[in-house]
């Protein structure tokens, strides 16, 4: 039987020696990549929930108004009323009935914002969320005539 030469236990050593800090340092790096990567595309998916559950505010905010439309004999609330004529009885309004406790607020933690704009059906108001930038005007803004 022979005796293992010293070169082989070299190399068998070598072999079992594990991995270099360069070896650990590149496979936590290209982990850390991945995981920015995946962060970064669920804050993108959040965006978007928040503007189709601002979508859905709306509509339902169309249904609240068809509501009081039917409860005040035809009136729709003027703009100077808004979406408040829906939670406190306006002056001068009859036949008026609560359709909501509060008025909600959209994901941005913003009030959506009425606008009348002349007769008393639904395509003479508009519904609407400034978006993330709270601020009226521009491409983030929500609208109920958006879908129109």
């Amino acid at each position: 039987m022979m005796k293992p030469t010293q070169p082989m236990n070299r190399r068998r050593l070598r072999s079992m020696r594990g991995f270099t800090l360069m070896e650990i340092l590149l496979v936590v790096a290209i982990i850390g990549i991945l995981i920015g990567a995946g962060i970064y595309k669920m804050g993108g998916a959040k965006d978007t929930a928040k503007v189709e559950a601002a979508r859905m505010a709306i509509n339902k905010l169309n249904a609240d108004l068809l509501t009081y439309e039917i409860n005040t004999g035809g009136y729709l609330p003027s703009t100077e009323q808004g979406l408040d004529a829906l939670v406190t009885k306006p002056s001068g309004v009859k036949r008026w009935k609560q359709v909501l406790k509060e008025v909600p607020l959209d994901p941005w933690k913003n009030p959506y914002q009425y606008r009348r704009q002349g007769r008393s059906d639904s395509s003479t108001y508009e519904i609407f969320s400034w978006g993330p930038d709270a601020k009226e005007g521009g491409d983030d803004d929500i609208s109920s005539q958006d879908s129109l």
